[in-house]
């Protein structure tokens, strides 16, 4: 019958449509919810279309998200010297201003470095706890005498402890 080959072809070309416009899917989602009535195969298809349409709304959603989230969270990195392999715990507040450190770290020691994105963060005090955080798991700063490159924390101990942070200084 026509419509178990609508509903068919409905399911099937369901995702597609989702990515080129939810409205026109939901039109067409709607029209073969109503046919479903008309046999148990039809349902089937228009049940899968509505479900197909609803996980390519919300995983449309999500990588807005992360596209939002990869240019606008701060980035918390760890730049390793290529020669030497010292290491260094640095942050920058977007992705942006990460590709221009690195630059920066280039042309201002003459060295050659690799960078490693160890976590991302929202800027402001989330950024500096998370940076110290790390500073802390990776031994702390030279001038502390630990084994990073870095001459200072990030915070000092007391805004450290306000802010959240539970990594002992080692």
């Amino acid at each position: 019958p026509p419509i178990m080959k609508l509903a068919g072809r409905l399911a099937t070309a369901g995702l597609r449509m989702a990515i080129k416009g939810m409205g026109k899917l939901a039109g067409m989602a709607s029209k073969a919810w109503n046919a479903a009535g008309r046999g148990l195969r039809a349902a089937n298809g228009a049940k899968s279309l509505l479900t197909k349409a609803g996980s390519a709304a919300k995983n449309l959603r999500h990588l807005d998200a992360l596209k939002s989230l990869r240019e606008h969270a701060g980035v918390i990195y760890e730049r390793t010297n290529v020669r030497t392999g010292a290491k260094y715990i640095g942050k920058a507040k977007n992705w942006n201003r990460f590709l221009a450190r690195r630059a920066e770290h280039a042309r201002k020691t003459r060295q050659i470095y690799s960078f490693r994105i160890i976590d991302r963060k929202p800027g402001g005090r989330l950024l500096s706890l998370a940076e110290e955080e790390w500073m802390r798991r990776y031994g702390g700063p030279c001038s502390y005498g630990g084994p990073l490159e870095n001459r200072f924390a990030a915070m000092n101990d007391l805004e450290y402890v306000l802010s959240g942070g539970d990594v002992p200084w080692p």
